[in-house]
């Protein structure tokens, strides 16, 4: 081997080492740095999440899929500053009334009563809907659904999903009781 073709193996294989460091430092997970909610918050999320997409005999729930991250990548990136202020204040209240209520976060009240409270502010948001400004958990659920259906749990487990695309079929019958498909 001459010089010239060992120099620039090395000089490759050098460079090869330096830029997939930094490529692989760069996939490491950070925190997020416009976080608009706390770890405790995402615990909530996370728990509200499988309070309204609970884990089945056949897919996981939203929290395995960790839904709570997507909310909070989706509120702080996606929604305009105005439903923003609607989300954050509502979910502000929302922690409130649930410790002057129940004495104790949303993620420490038993499956009962996270259902029952579930329940109530799918009430008040669906009361809500003819309104001009949205109801918070309106958006929240909406943002929760979305995050759901698109996790790898949502689409795999819970739809129909077919990774390698086929042919173009415009409509499909759906049979009652059948899973979704996954698009």
């Amino acid at each position: 081997m001459k010089r010239r073709e060992a120099l620039s193996i090395s000089l490759a294989a050098t460079g090869g080492i330096m830029l997939g460091g930094s490529f692989w430092q760069s996939c490491s997970q950070q925190p997020y740095p416009y976080a608009l909610f706390t770890q405790q918050d995402m615990d909530i999320l996370n728990d509200l999440a499988d309070t309204l997409i609970p884990d089945t005999d056949t897919s996981q729930g939203a929290k395995k899929a960790n839904v709570g991250e997507f909310v909070q990548l989706y509120v702080t990136d996606c929604l305009a500053a105005v439903q923003q202020q609607i989300v954050l204040e509502g979910y502000a209240r929302f922690k409130k009334d649930c410790l002057e209520e129940w004495s104790k976060p949303f993620h420490r009240l038993s499956a009962e009563s996270k259902q029952s409270l579930v329940d109530r502010l799918i009430r008040e948001s669906e009361a809500h809907a003819d309104q001009q400004s949205p109801h918070y958990f309106g958006i929240m659920r909406r943002i929760i659904l979305r995050g759901y259906f698109t996790s790898e749990i949502g689409m795999t487990q819970c739809l129909r999903y077919v990774p390698i695309p086929g042919y173009q079929k415009g409509v499909i019958p759906y049979q009652a009781g059948e899973k979704l498909w996954a698009l």
